[in-house]
């Protein structure tokens, strides 16, 4: 199914609830892709349109297209690591994931460069702008550290995964499924009062938290984690 006909349809299902805010969304949604049609970012915009409705194998064929036809891209390789992650194909996943670090890392190094030669050629107008977008090359977005962190802990690298959770968090600390995934990867690289100390802040944040820590074999089987829910 084609991304605009399946919103089409949900445009039919909230018109039927008389939710026209989420009409209006999808018509957005629709006009927004349409409009891309014959700009460089259509390749981006359809294939994460495949991802938002889960045709994920027909995601990464646009996202191949987008790399074929616009070149490397961080942010379309990390996307397409997303996608694999959902796949559950965990090594892949890895492998985009050390490829767009790879780009992000080249960019910051030429970015660098490019600000020193300012510099040495007294254009300080121009170093400050290039300054600005350092900043930019130098800050990956919550998404590429999150789903990163997952894929780590399904590898079983959780010393890294840590560091990536680590580091989503410091970009979203409103979401306490972060914390909750960190407290496992902590639980099973040895690190027990550091999980119990992870989920406690995550209780603290929604208590239906709570619910998933029962659910959650290695934590239901330690006596300490049932002080939760005392």
């Amino acid at each position: 199914m084609e991304p605009q006909e399946f919103w089409q349809k949900k445009i039919e299902d909230f018109k039927r609830k008389k939710d026209f805010e989420a009409c209006l969304e999808y018509s957005n949604k629709i006009k927004e892709l349409e409009d891309a049609r014959n700009k460089p970012e259509f390749w981006n915009k359809k294939a994460l349109a495949y991802f938002e409705i889960q045709e994920f194998k027909k995601a990464l064929d646009y996202f191949d297209k987008d790399l074929e036809i616009n070149g490397q891209s961080f942010d379309t390789l990390y996307q397409k690591a997303i996608v694999f992650y959902f796949l559950k194909n965990n090594s892949e996943a890895n492998e985009w994931f050390n490829r767009a670090w790879q780009i992000k890392y080249s960019n910051y190094l030429k970015t660098k460069e490019q600000i020193q030669t300012l510099k040495e050629h007294k254009e300080f107008e121009k170093s400050v702008i290039h300054s600005k977008k350092l900043k930019q090359v130098e800050d990956p977005p919550f998404q590429f550290w999150y789903y990163q962190a997952l894929v780590l802990t399904e590898l079983g690298k959780y010393q890294e995964a840590i560091k990536s959770y680590n580091e989503a968090w410091a970009r979203k600390q409103d979401d306490p499924l972060v914390l909750f995934n960190k407290a496992k990867c902590e639980f099973l690289f040895g690190k027990k009062d550091e999980s119990f100390s992870t989920l406690t802040k995550a209780c603290a944040m929604d208590s239906s938290i709570k619910e998933k820590i029962q659910a959650e074999a290695i934590f239901s089987e330690t006596v300490k984690f049932n002080q939760l829910f005392s």
